[in-house]
């Protein structure tokens, strides 16, 4: 039989129709393109496939209908395991784990187990991921319903394994409309929830992509405001991608976590919005897009975190959702640093927190550092396009030092655990910082809970004395508080929605905190 083989070797290719008939071969190649602008069918024999390696991806996009299976080779690297999804509709479980090309990972207790998993955010930390079995040899069955008898489901994403580095085939048929893909959270669960790119072609995720056909805008509406962004795994460590950042487009295959606002929610991919991306690149398609940043890293010669603070004009110290983001953890890391907001914060770490550009030398930015006893650690800070006449600042409260991490890392051992708030500040001033300059300026109030403030100041201030009024200058509440690093203070029970004053008196003087309470939720902003 003759059979006719084709490699799209150049950038784009574009057909009215396409038909591959029995034993011809299509192949798009890692970085080009092919778009089918009526319809595309592929008869029983023939192969249409979509290539891809370590930095770029083939694309292909059909506008009409399709018939018939294509192939998308999705390539991986070593032993390491990636947040995947398919970009076909009907590929079976078990084909996809038993086919030896995939060289998929297993392992042999305490059950036979393939490294292709899905998200079940009903389990308990550390045990989300749900791996695959053949039937009848899970401890579990009911837990691997996604996974067995079936098929891998359009939309979702899956942590995936392969022992070598290569490429996993997916075969099956081209989803032709908008997915959209249930993300409600089932009673106990947390609302975290894997999903993915279903197409074989790129899809813009942010602003910077597309200004407003982009996959946060369309779903703003169904994300956590405090998690409006898509948090993408690399490898190493969840890539958060929100509207501050560069401009992001999901490649074929792409996996991501999400955080939805309720429980009852649906996430859509709008399959108009696909584009074709190329060029050596980040495999997921990123370009720079560089605003006044701090890049801040924390390490203990082992591991390093980051968290990063930005500065945009139309942001303010509160929450700016789709700018500011909080951070994904599935159970808490031996180290991390993460950021609070400035105003307004609900006890959420934050791995992106924008701020205003006009307002460097009055803003204090809390930061949230967990470590072990005696770590040896070190804060450093990669800055770009700050005003040249800025310098960056670490205050610790405990050594009461400041050090300008835009210039030289601080290094510290850590004498006791650290859990959080309460020692650590990040300062942007064009003066030599030093603990008389800023000591007033240090108690930072903001909501815990529905019932109580915590306030975080400096451990040599003295004793607080802490009054609460009324706009009318009633006195509600009066409280002494011991020096320390922090402290939790239980709200009066008969407050009503409206607005008040809260008088800190130390060592250092007196400083006045406008506070705002809605009842219905309990709402707290803080304000100079």
């Amino acid at each position: 039989m003759y059979k006719r083989q084709v490699c799209i070797c150049s950038l784009s290719i574009t057909a009215q129709d396409l038909l591959l008939k029995a034993g011809e071969t299509i192949t798009v190649s890692a970085g080009e393109q092919l778009r089918v602008v009526n319809g595309l069918t592929v008869e029983s024999t023939g192969i249409l496939q979509i290539l891809s390696n370590d930095t770029k991806s083939g694309s292909l996009i059909v506008e009409g209908s399709s018939t018939g299976d294509i192939i998308y080779k999705r390539y991986v690297g070593e032993n390491k395991w990636l947040n995947i999804s398919s970009p076909v509709t009907s590929q079976l479980v078990n084909n996809f784990v038993t086919n030896v090309d995939n060289d998929i990972s297993t392992a042999g207790n305490p059950v036979h187990t393939y490294g292709v998993s899905y998200y079940k955010n009903t389990n308990i930390a550390g045990k989300r991921w749900t791996y695959h079995s053949p039937a009848g040899e899970a401890v579990n069955q009911e837990d691997l319903t996604q996974l067995n008898n079936g098929s891998l489901k359009n939309g979702q994403g899956y942590s995936m394994k392969r022992d070598d580095d290569g490429t996993f085939s997916f075969i099956g048929e081209l989803a032709t409309s908008d997915v959209s893909i249930d993300i409600d959270t089932q009673s106990g669960g947390h609302n975290w929830h894997s999903i993915g790119n279903p197409y074989p072609s790129y899809l813009p995720g942010n602003e910077a992509a597309v200004t407003t056909n982009n996959l946060l805008t369309l779903n703003e509406d169904n994300l956590d405001s405090s998690y409006f962004a898509l948090y993408v795994w690399d490898g190493t460590q969840f890539i958060t991608v929100n509207q501050s950042t560069s401009s992001f487009y999901l490649a074929p295959g792409q996996g991501f976590l999400i955080h939805s606002k309720d429980n009852d929610d649906t996430f859509t991919f709008n399959e108009s919005y696909q584009s074709h991306q190329s060029g050596v690149d980040d495999f997921e398609r990123t370009s720079n897009n560089q605003i006044p940043s701090i890049l801040l890293s924390l390490s203990d010669g082992t591991t390093q975190n980051t968290t990063e603070l930005k500065y945009i004009e139309s942001a303010t110290t509160g929450l700016d959702p789709g700018y500011d983001a909080g951070t994904y953890y599935s159970s808490i890391p031996d180290l991390t640093i993460d950021s609070h907001l400035v105003s307004d914060s609900q006890g959420i770490d934050f791995a992106i927190q924008c701020l205003p550009d006009n307002s460097y030398e009055s803003t204090i930015v809390p930061l949230s550092v967990r470590a072990s006893i005696n770590s040896e650690l070190s804060f450093s800070a990669l800055v770009t396009d700050l005003p040249t006449s800025i310098d960056v600042y670490l205050e610790d409260t405990v050594k009461n030092t400041f050090t300008k991490i835009s210039e030289e890392p601080y290094e510290v051992t850590a004498a006791e655990e650290l859990n959080g708030l309460g020692r650590f500040f990040i300062h942007t001033s064009q003066n030599t910082m030093s603990t008389s300059d800023v000591a007033a300026n240090l108690i930072n109030i903001f909501k815990t809970s529905n019932e109580q403030l915590k306030i975080i100041g400096m451990e040599d201030q003295g004793d607080l004395n802490i009054i609460m009024y009324s706009v009318n200058g009633k006195e509600l509440m009066r409280t002494f508080l011991s020096q320390g690093l922090e402290h939790n203070i239980a709200l009066p029970s008969t407050l009503s929605t409206g607005v008040y004053i809260i008088k800190v008196k130390s060592n250092y003087g007196v400083q006045t905190k406008k506070i705002i309470i809605a009842v219905s939720y309990t709402h707290l902003r803080a304000h100079e």
